[in-house]
């Protein structure tokens, strides 16, 4: 009898222990995707602060032609030979309370809007502090978000701004992305 108590005690008890890592495991993701999410809207928001200038620090990308995508959506822009995509300075990532800046650092792209020369298309990456990645550019360990906003740059003089003094944004539209360019 106590042989038998003593095995359903074990076994009790093991699952218990399963049970918590795996609520452990799935806490540290949360956790890790939350960090890249916050990386990735540490680069949205560097680009937009590069809108802020008369001319931008980078490169805002023409908008794709009728028969083109738009370049945000090819993996081309993000990894490989010819990257488009902007890196986030280490110095813009640390700052007076932590020096930490991860290894992955995000990245943003600027395209001009189709329907509008002052609408800009502003996408940004972010990863989480662990991430690793293939040669390819595909996620090993770790994790990656995607966030895109749209905002309306009001440049000094133009017919929708008339007084702005200084390159302002008027309006911005955020958005996850469920679907972002893969490998």
């Amino acid at each position: 009898m106590v042989l038998v108590l003593l095995t359903v005690i074990s076994l009790v008890s093991g699952a218990t222990l399963r049970a918590s890592l795996s609520a452990e495991q799935i806490t540290l993701n949360v956790r890790l995707e939350n960090l890249a999410r916050e990386a990735a809207h540490i680069g949205l928001r560097h680009c937009e602060d590069a809108l802020l200038q008369i001319t931008p620090a980078f490169t805002v990308h023409p908008a794709p032609l009728p028969s083109e995508v738009a370049r945000w959506t090819l993996w081309s822009s993000w990894h490989g030979s010819h990257v488009l995509a902007h890196t986030v300075p280490a110095a813009a990532m640390s700052s007076a309370d932590s020096a930490y800046v991860p290894a992955s650092r995000p990245q943003c792209l600027l395209e001009t809007h189709p329907a509008h020369p002052e609408l800009i298309t502003v996408t940004a990456r972010g990863f989480s502090p662990d991430h690793q990645a293939d040669s390819a550019g595909r996620t090993t360990q770790g994790a990656t978000a995607w966030v895109q906003s749209t905002v309306h740059r009001c440049l000094p003089g133009s017919a929708g701004c008339p007084t702005a003094t200084s390159p302002q944004l008027e309006s911005r539209v955020w958005r996850a992305l469920l679907n972002p360019p893969a490998p």
